[in-house]
């Protein structure tokens, strides 16, 4: 039961990842889940999010 629970988790914060990065346009929308495992792409996306996340706190400090 314990395996299951962790492999629902770990599924649904995968696909709540994907939601957010498409709806910050750094996927496609068709490019799946597989794609977020390549270290590179990976690291790439995780650089254009603190990228993002930088600007909007800079526009809300405004």
């Amino acid at each position: 039961m314990n395996t299951t629970l962790n492999t629902l988790t770990a599924h649904k914060l995968l696909v709540e990842r994907e939601k957010m990065l498409e709806v910050f346009h750094l996927v496609e929308e068709n490019e799946n889940t597989a794609s977020l495992l390549d270290p590179a792409k990976k690291q790439a996306t995780l650089q254009a999010m603190q990228e993002k996340l930088n600007e909007l706190k800079k526009t809300e400090r405004q």
